[in-house]
């Protein structure tokens, strides 16, 4: 179970870093 939400955590992670790139490019 730990597995699954680590592997959750860093998918909203990398997804939150390409939110912030996107809106650094606006």
């Amino acid at each position: 179970v730990l597995n699954v939400i680590s592997t959750l955590n860093t998918e909203k992670l990398s997804a939150i870093q390409l939110n912030q790139k996107l809106q650094q490019e606006l």
